[in-house]
């Protein structure tokens, strides 16, 4: 229901000026000449008629209705644009998971990168939908190969993840490293991370250690909570890393305070002093 405040004064104007082009209201008899008792339930009317004919609407519904209207025709943007409102639930709109999974999935169809993303991230947790692993994969990959952009790029780190950890597909270090590539020369933080873990992988060199470290402070300082712990044990073990304590503390509390468990667990058996 929309809320939506009046001023009284051009209210009953238009209330006055409605019932006169309706002829509820005679030009030949003063306002005056009927009880009030008939006039109230004259304007009582007239509210329901406007109310019931958009007469005051809401213009965020209003802009709702515009794009839904585009969006049934078959315009990819609006039936985006429509999705979105169901999955955050704003504009008025009450959230609904399975209508913004119809509506992504149909202007994802029509090569929308940002749906072809939120297309797969839905899959990726079951929102809307069942969850898919393999057709969240899918989208990902759709959405990396379209083309040059925010959209994309997020696609190609969520793949390169996918693949360094190994989660419901098969671990892959090489795919990993081909799509945490792509996305790191774009300056992606969690892509950054991703392909420092690849330059640490068995058998690196000393060259791969200064590329990684590098990499990792900077998905650190971006705020990668994973980047920022494993600076953190690398700091404190001396690992990779010429040991600091006091730096290591401070990376393992920036990741603690995104509630990262491992950090957590990190700070408790590190030294107080």
């Amino acid at each position: 229901m929309h809320y939506i405040t009046i001023d009284l004064n051009n209210w009953f104007k238009k209330m006055h000026s409605i019932m006169k082009s309706t002829q509820l209201f005679s030009d030949r008899l003063p306002c005056t000449f009927y009880p009030n008792y008939f006039r109230g339930i004259s304007y009582g009317l007239m509210l329901i008629v406007c109310c019931k004919c958009n007469y005051f609407e809401n213009p965020q519904s209003a802009n709702f209705h515009k794009q839904e209207k585009l969006a049934i025709s078959g315009d990819p943007d609006a039936q985006n644009w429509i999705g979105n409102r169901y999955s955050n639930g704003d504009f008025g709109i009450t959230q609904n998971l399975p209508l913004a999974y119809e509506w992504c999935k149909k202007a994802a169809e029509h090569n929308m990168p940002d749906a072809q993303y939120s297309l797969a991230v839905m899959y990726l947790y079951g929102s809307g939908i069942n969850k898919d692993f393999s057709m969240a994969v899918n989208w990902f990959k759709r959405c990396a190969n379209n083309g040059y952009g925010k959209w994309q790029t997020d696609a190609q780190a969520q793949l390169a993840l996918i693949y360094l950890k190994g989660v419901d597909v098969k671990k892959d270090m090489p795919e990993s490293l081909k799509w945490s590539t792509k996305a790191a020369i774009q300056g992606h933080p969690e892509a950054c991370y991703a392909l420092a873990m690849w330059h640490l992988r068995p058998r690196h060199t000393a060259e791969d250690q200064y590329i990684a470290k590098s990499l990792l402070e900077y998905a650190a300082s971006k705020g990668i909570p994973e980047a920022q712990y494993t600076l953190a044990i690398y700091l404190w073990r001396g690992k990779y890393i010429e040991h600091d304590l006091n730096a290591a503390k401070g990376w393992a509390e920036k990741a603690a305070a995104q509630n990262y468990s491992k950090a957590i667990s990190l700070l408790e058996t590190m030294p107080r002093n």
